[in-house]
């Protein structure tokens, strides 16, 4: 009891220190601007609100928990017409929609977003420096309780700042980014895997079951990428039982270990069918955005050289090195490991920490190798060999000390003499954790990370949007509102602004136009004109067919730069 309690404060601690390091980053070193939504990627955030909005306006289950690009309005005559975006699971829309919920909140904004992105984050680096703090104490078994927490602690901020982290975590939020904190808190529950399964105490294998089976779920249903680590984790547990159990026992043993992680996978991507039956055509779309994704329509050439590109921005060259140098430390350890497994001689801490790199270190290639042209097209895929490199200074610290034949808990005794007389006093300093901050202080100096973070998140971070029309519109539009433009059009993509405005508006060229766009147009649709004040980018031809138009309409409501005009004649 006294142990827990010991370990809970120094989880306490972690938390706190990790916490105030994220308030000062995010007050003074790269301070948010909740109201504006521009910058890379933004459409990411900006297809969340989207599809959010339309869950918390009409209810998730009447949209069989699809996600559509186009709002509710009048001249869509049902749910398939709006567009159905079924290239992911929903999971990603979950979170801020019941924290919407929760909040009592009937539509959000760019606001809410980042601000949700804030707790996201936050929550991602306190899983960070957990993990990093349990493998040291419970894989590694190093003794030293302040090295620990002052090494879980450094390695959690050096990977706060690491550049794709600093911009697309305060930023962007869609499923490449949820899955990052689902993958952190799978690891967390993995490291502690064999504690929980091996306890005497039911109600605390229960517990960890029903947490896992729901992490699981909630993975699959988030991300592709989920799967991979997963597969990754079933291959570890259930590979051992081949050579374990006798041949009576061992496929019992082997179905008995598979379900945990099975059948959560099996209901998961169940719950995603069931969805893509009520979408028309859904296997002809589903075909499309694998080809694309796998890399069956794009150049192998170009691929690499983006892929390359995209690693080099966000970890440096000397950090691809690094990079690949731990990967094959990895590699030479896993065989080493195996080895003295079949010899009946292995280290336990070694295979613990083994079976916890490879959960960090293969998912993230294999995505690389299987949706080779999803990461060239998607920079921030990069997000998820964040924790592989950062948590790369443990494999080489450990690896060091393993050459030399060094004991983890080894101390580096220094003496120094009192001012006073001469006495001699003896500091002892934890090896590892000195070899682990030196290591980590290398790699920030020798990828410049620091000037590299800031210039990332400056050179994608553009001008805030005003969104003027797309405010007016949202304020003062209903149902049965249609809106027709001559200069001005706002598409379901890019969704930023129909993200603001929750209508869309139609370009046309003729008038007749609007007939052969809507020819089942329902009779309580009213047609608005969107007319820009500034006639100096139009033409002759333009501005006499909108005074056609103000002849026959009435000004409803109008800004500093558009009017809106209610069309009086019937279709």
């Amino acid at each position: 009891m006294k142990q827990i309690k010991g370990q809970v404060i120094n989880i306490i601690i972690m938390m706190i220190i990790v916490t105030l390091a994220f308030i000062f980053l995010n007050s003074y070193v790269v301070p948010s601007n909740y109201e504006d939504q521009s910058g890379a990627h933004i459409w990411l955030s900006s297809s969340t609100i989207k599809y959010t909005n339309n869950w918390l306006k009409e209810g998730p289950m009447n949209l069989k928990f699809i996600m559509y690009e186009a709002p509710a309005s009048i001249e869509f005559n049902d749910l398939n017409s709006r567009g159905p975006y079924i290239s992911y699971p929903p999971g990603c829309i979950i979170p801020p929609y019941l924290i919407a919920k929760i909040l009592g909140k009937s539509e959000i904004g760019i606001s809410f977003i980042k601000h949700m992105l804030d707790a996201k984050y936050l929550l991602d680096c306190i899983l960070v420096c957990l993990i990093i703090y349990s493998i040291l104490t419970y894989c590694l078994k190093l003794t030293f309780r302040k090295t620990n927490i002052l090494i879980s602690i450094i390695i959690s901020m050096f990977w706060m700042i690491l550049p794709n982290n600093l911009y697309y975590f305060k930023n962007v939020y869609f499923s490449d980014q949820l899955v990052i904190t689902v993958v952190l808190l799978y690891v967390l529950l993995e490291i502690f895997k064999d504690f929980f399964e091996n306890s005497n105490n039911k109600v605390i294998k229960v517990l960890h079951f029903i947490t896992k089976f729901l992490v699981i779920l909630f993975g699959v249903l988030v991300d592709y990428y989920f799967l991979f680590v997963v597969f990754i984790s079933f291959l570890i547990k259930i590979i051992p039982s081949f050579f374990k159990h006798k041949e009576k026992g061992k496929y019992i043993s082997i179905i008995k270990k598979s379900i945990i992680y099975v059948i959560p996978v099996i209901t998961g991507i169940s719950l995603f069918l069931i969805q893509l039956i009520n979408v028309q055509n859904f296997q002809d779309i589903i075909v499309e955005r694998a080809k694309v994704r796998l890399g069956a329509t794009a150049n192998t050439l170009d691929i690499k050289s983006t892929l390359i590109n995209h690693f080099v921005n966000a970890y440096s060259e000397i950090g691809i090195l690094f990079m690949i140098l731990v990967v094959t430390i990895v590699g030479i350890l896993m065989i080493y490991s195996i080895v003295k497994y079949f010899k009946k001689n292995y280290d336990k801490s070694l295979s613990n920490l083994i079976k916890i790199s490879l959960i960090i270190y293969i998912p993230p290639v294999l995505q690389i190798i299987v949706l080779k042209n999803h990461s060239a097209i998607h920079e921030f895929s990069m997000l998820k060999f964040g924790l592989p490199f950062v948590f790369g200074v443990i494999i080489i610290a450990y690896i060091i000390f393993k050459i030399y034949k060094i004991k983890l808990n080894s101390v580096l005794k220094l003496e120094s003499e009192e001012n006073k007389g001469n006495n001699i006093n003896i500091i002892k300093v934890p090896g590892f954790g000195l070899v682990t901050m030196f290591l980590v202080i290398i790699i920030i100096f020798a990828t410049n990370l620091k000037h590299r973070s800031l210039e990332f998140y400056k050179i994608r971070y553009d001008a805030p949007i005003t969104y003027e029309l797309e405010n007016l519109i949202k304020e003062n539009s209903k149902f049965e509102d249609v809106f027709i433009s001559y200069t001005y059009e706002i598409n379901t993509n890019p969704p930023m602004h129909l993200s603001v405005s929750n209508k869309l508006v139609y370009k046309i060229d003729e008038f007749s136009d609007i007939n052969k766009q809507f020819p089942s147009m329902n009779e309580n649709a009213n047609v608005l004109f969107v007319i820009e004040k500034n006639n100096d980018i139009k033409t002759e031809n333009i501005i006499k067919k909108e005074k056609d138009i103000i002849d026959n309409s009435d000004l409803v409501f109008q800004s500093a730069n558009y009017y809106i005009y209610k069309f009086k004649r019937g279709f």
